[in-house]
C-alpha cells in the first residue's frame, strides 16, 4: 500500500535517478519528460518574443541615433551647458556651418551658454520687421517665439515669449565662468540696482552670491532684464532651414546658411513620446501577437487625453485605450495631461486652442450634449443676479470667448477625472469651482488692469497661500473680493477659482457653480462611463 504522506522528490538529480529507476517509476519518469518539453516548448516562445523586442529596441535606437541624433542630445544632456566667450564663441559658429559631414556630428556641442557682452543683440526698430513664429503659422494666431540677431557672430537667437514655460525658468546658468565685466552688467540691470550696488565687492564670489539670490527670487524679472541686455544666453543651436517664421510684410524664409541659438526649448522637447505595454484582456502581454510589444505615440500628434476613451492622436483622431481592467481609482489621464503641460509646449498650445474653439456642440463631447444643463442653468442663474450694467458687458467678445474657455476648462476636466473620483464628488460635498462667468470676468479684468507687486509689498512678506511663497517684486497679483482683501498670486488665484469658490484664508464665497448642476454633470459622464 502506498502512503499518501510520501515525500515529493526532485527527479532531475542523479542520486534521486539512481533510487526511483525507470522501470520501477514509469509513470513518474512519463509525466517528468511531459513537462520538460512542455517547459521547452515555452521556452522557444519566450526566447522569440525577446529576440522581436530586442530588435526593435536595436532598431529604435539606430533610428534615435541616425534621425534623431539621440547620441549628441544625451552628450549635450550630460556635459552641458559648454561655456563659450564671444571670441570662442565666433570660431565655433564657423566650424558649426562649414562642418556638416555625419562623423563630425558625433560628440558635438550643442547645448551652450554664451557670454555675448553687453547690447550684442540687435532689437527690430520696425515692428515690421520683429520675425515671429506662431503655435498655428496659418492663422498666425499664439505667438510662441520671437527671431533676434546678433551682431557677431551674425546668427539668430530664438526667444520665447511671456506664455511659454521658458519665459519664466531657472536656467542653469554657470555663474563661474563669466568675466566680472559681465557679472557687473548683470547686477546693474537687475530692478533697483546700479553701478553702487558692487562698488565695494572686490570677490568674484560676492557677485555669483548675490546674483543667484536674486535669480532665485524671481527668474522671470531676472530672464526679461538680463539675459538679451548683456548678452547671457543659453539654449541649444541649430539650424532653422524648416520653420515658419513671419514678420508684418510676410512670410521669413531662412537660408541653409542660418545658424539660430534656440532659448525657447529644448531641442528634443518636440521629440517626446508616450510609450505604452501591449496586453491583452487578462492584463499581460500578448505573447500570440509577434508585433512589437509598445505602443508608440509622439506627444507632438496627441490631440486630447480622456479618462474613458484614452489618448486622441494624428490627423485621423484615432484613440490608444487605456488598460482594460486598470483601477477605477487611478488619474493616469489627469497625470498625464499635466505633466506634458509641464514639459511639451506643443501639447500646452494644442490644448489652449481647445479650450479657445472646441465649440459646446462638437462631435467629440460627451453624447446627448451633456452640459447643455450646466451651461444654460448657470447662465440663466447668473443673470438674475447681475445688474443690467454687467448683463451689457456679458456680451462683450472678449468676455464671451473667455466664459465659453472656462467652461470648456471644466469639461475637459470631468473628461480625465477618474470614476472613482467622480463618485467620491456624487457622495461627498466637494468644493464648487466659481462660475465661467465670475471667471471670464476675474481674467478680463485682470488683463484690462494688470496689478503688479510693488517694494512695500515686497517688505510686508506677503505670503501666498497657495503656492507658499511671498510675493516678489514685478509679480502679478490679485485679490480676493473678501473683506480681508486677501492677496494671491495671479495665477494661484486662478486655480483657486478652477477648483473652489471660497477664499483660503478666510472662507469668503464668490458666485459658485450650483451644487444640482454640477452633480448633474458628473452624473451624465458618469453614465456614459456604463455603457462604453
Amino acid at each position: 500500500m502506498t502512503s499518501t504522506n510520501q515525500e515529493s522528490f526532485y527527479l532531475h538529480s542523479l542520486q534521486n535517478r539512481r533510487k526511483y529507476p525507470i522501470s520501477n517509476y514509469p509513470i513518474t519518469h512519463s509525466i517528468d519528460h511531459f513537462n520538460i518539453n512542455h517547459h521547452l516548448l515555452k521556452q522557444r516562445i519566450y526566447l522569440k518574443h525577446f529576440l522581436y523586442t530586442f530588435i526593435f529596441l536595436l532598431l529604435w535606437t539606430l533610428i534615435d541615433v541616425f534621425y534623431f541624433q539621440l547620441h549628441v542630445q544625451v552628450y549635450n544632456t550630460i556635459y552641458g551647458p559648454f561655456h563659450f566667450n564671444q571670441k570662442q564663441f565666433v570660431e565655433y559658429i564657423k566650424q558649426y556651418k562649414n562642418d556638416r559631414s555625419f562623423l563630425s556630428q558625433f560628440g558635438r556641442i550643442e547645448y551652450i551658454q554664451v557670454e555675448l557682452n553687453e547690447d550684442n543683440i540687435q532689437s527690430s526698430i520696425n515692428k515690421y520687421d520683429t520675425i515671429r513664429r506662431y503655435s498655428n503659422p496659418r492663422t498666425r494666431e499664439n505667438h510662441i517665439a520671437t527671431y533676434k540677431r546678433i551682431t557677431h557672430p551674425a546668427i539668430y537667437v530664438k526667444l520665447p515669449t511671456s506664455s511659454q514655460n521658458y519665459f519664466h525658468i531657472h536656467h542653469p546658468i554657470h555663474l563661474e565662468s563669466y568675466s566680472i565685466e559681465t557679472l557687473q552688467c548683470i547686477v546693474r540691470n537687475l530692478p533697483l540696482n546700479s553701478a553702487y550696488t558692487y562698488q565695494t565687492w572686490t570677490e568674484k564670489s560676492d557677485y555669483i552670491q548675490y546674483i543667484n539670490e536674486q535669480y532665485a527670487k524671481n527668474s522671470t524679472e531676472f530672464n526679461k532684464a538680463v539675459l538679451t541686455k548683456c548678452g547671457v544666453l543659453i539654449g541649444y543651436l541649430y539650424r532653422p532651414l524648416h520653420e515658419k517664421a513671419f514678420t508684418g510684410r510676410g512670410e521669413h524664409i531662412f537660408t541653409s546658411n542660418d545658424i539660430a541659438l534656440n532659448m525657447t526649448h529644448r531641442n528634443d522637447s518636440d521629440q517626446l513620446f508616450v510609450i505604452m505595454l501591449k496586453t491583452n484582456g487578462n492584463e499581460g502581454l500578448d505573447f500570440a501577437d509577434e508585433s512589437s510589444p509598445f505602443i508608440v505615440c509622439a506627444v507632438a500628434n496627441i490631440r486630447k487625453i480622456t479618462y474613458v476613451d484614452g489618448i486622441c492622436y494624428g490627423k485621423d483622431s484615432s484613440w490608444i485605450r487605456w488598460s482594460a481592467t486598470a483601477a477605477g481609482a487611478d488619474e493616469y489621464a489627469n497625470w498625464l495631461h499635466l505633466q506634458l503641460i509641464e514639459i511639451s509646449d506643443i501639447y500646452k498650445q494644442r490644448y489652449e486652442q481647445r479650450l479657445r474653439y472646441e465649440p459646446d456642440n462638437n462631435l467629440l463631447q460627451y453624447r446627448g450634449n451633456e452640459f447643455s444643463t450646466f451651461d444654460n442653468i448657470t447662465h440663466r442663474n447668473t443673470c438674475k443676479q447681475r445688474s443690467r450694467a454687467n448683463t451689457t458687458t456679458m456680451h462683450n467678445n472678449n468676455l464671451s470667448a473667455l466664459i465659453h474657455e472656462e467652461k470648456n476648462y471644466q469639461r475637459f476636466k470631468i473628461e480625465r477625472q477618474s470614476t472613482i473620483e467622480i463618485l467620491t464628488y456624487l457622495f461627498t460635498t466637494p468644493p464648487k469651482p466659481a462660475t465661467a462667468e465670475f471667471i471670464a470676468q476675474f481674467r478680463l479684468k485682470h488683463e484690462r488692469n494688470k496689478q503688479v507687486v510693488n517694494m512695500d509689498m515686497v517688505n510686508k512678506q506677503i505670503k501666498c497661500t497657495p503656492c507658499r511663497e511671498d510675493l516678489q517684486l514685478n509679480e502679478l497679483y490679485a485679490n480676493w473680493p473678501c473683506r480681508g482683501t486677501h492677496l494671491f498670486h495671479y495665477e494661484c488665484m486662478l486655480g483657486l477659482l478652477r477648483q473652489g469658490n471660497k477664499c483660503p484664508n478666510c472662507r469668503h464665497e464668490v458666485e459658485g457653480i450650483r451644487a444640482k448642476v454640477l452633480q448633474t454633470a458628473l452624473q451624465q459622464s458618469l453614465s456614459r462611463r456604463r455603457l462604453v
